[in-house]
């Protein structure tokens, strides 16, 4: 994502997003800037709260990895999701689910064995937001019409504006 000037000109990059380890939000963003063909890059952390998210610029929010609470809890995420939709941004929040078949063959990075994360892991399926984060939303007050936003007319649009280029 990239970070701009009050006057829309650009500083630099967001590439991470650090965590606080005890109540699992967002503390810092790294922020690369400078130079050229990712050779020369200077990385800056800067307080999440110096932040402020411009809907103008057409951006949206990503959640993913839904199921994988060793990163962040799903209720803190369905928590940033709620706080977005009350802040008028539901139009520019996207969900998607990385796939557990991404594994198969390659050396896992937490786990032995490809048996052994889906135990440390048991949540991490590719129907895991269906099953149980639509339900948190719903739980929470999300209409099935604000849910088809994020689930079906953000990424139409999204994906179609790469297609417009």
């Amino acid at each position: 994502t990239e970070v701009r000037r009050t006057d829309g000109s650009k500083v630099g990059r967001i590439e991470r997003l650090m965590l606080d380890k005890r109540s699992g939000r967002v503390a810092y963003a790294v922020m690369s800037f400078g130079g050229f063909l990712g050779m020369g890059e200077e990385y800056y952390t800067l307080p999440w709260a110096v932040l402020r998210y411009d809907t103008e610029r057409d951006a949206y929010v990503g959640f993913d990895r839904f199921g994988i609470s060793l990163f962040q809890p799903d209720e803190v995420r369905v928590a940033n999701i709620m706080k977005l939709r009350a802040a008028g941004h539901l139009e520019r929040v996207l969900m998607s689910h990385d796939s557990i078949m991404c594994w198969l063959g390659r050396p896992l990075p937490y786990a032995p064995s490809f048996e052994s994360m889906l135990e440390m892991l048991p949540d991490w399926r590719s129907t895991h937001i269906f099953r149980k984060i639509v339900p948190q939303l719903r739980e929470q007050g999300m209409t099935e019409q604000e849910i088809e936003v994020i689930l079906v007319d953000n990424p139409r649009r999204w994906f179609s504006a790469g297609l417009a280029t």
